[in-house]
C-alpha cells in the first residue's frame, strides 16, 4: 500500500491538495521547504541568525495544526526517522558551524534534507 493513501479525506478536494503537499515524494516536501528556507537564509543575513530545527512531526504540527496527525500518517516511516536523523546530527553541530562560519554545512544539511523527502 502507498503511504500517501492514508485515512479517508474529508473530499476529494482536500484529498488532492494535501497530495500536492508531497509532490510525488515521501515527505511533506511544501512544508520542509518552508523550513528549509529559514536554515538556508543564515547563510545570507547572517550565521548568527542559525536557529535550531525542529523535527518533521513537531515542523508539521506547527505549520499545519489541523491536518498534522493525517499528514504524519501520509509520510513514509522510513523517511521521517532519516529526516530526524539529519535533523538531530545539524542541530548538534550548530554552534561549531556558528564558530567556524561553515556555510557548506549548512548547504549539506539542505541538500540532504531536500533529497531524504524526495
Amino acid at each position: 500500500m502507498d503511504h500517501r493513501e492514508g485515512p479517508p479525506y474529508n473530499n476529494e478536494l482536500d484529498a488532492e491538495l494535501i497530495r500536492l503537499c508531497f509532490q510525488g515524494g515521501k515527505l511533506d516536501v511544501d512544508a520542509i521547504r518552508n523550513y528549509l528556507f529559514r536554515v538556508d537564509a543564515a547563510r545570507i543575513v547572517g550565521i548568527d541568525e542559525l536557529k535550531s530545527h525542529p523535527h518533521y512531526e513537531e515542523m508539521l504540527r506547527e505549520r499545519r495544526p489541523k491536518e498534522a496527525e493525517q499528514f504524519i500518517q501520509l509520510s513514509d516511516p522510513g523517511a521521517v526517522a532519516k529526516y530526524n536523523e539529519l535533523v538531530d546530527k545539524f542541530n548538534a553541530d550548530i554552534e561549531r558551524i556558528k564558530r567556524e562560519n561553515d556555510l557548506e554545512a549548512i548547504k549539506e544539511f539542505v541538500r540532504e534534507a531536500i533529497e531524504t523527502a524526495k
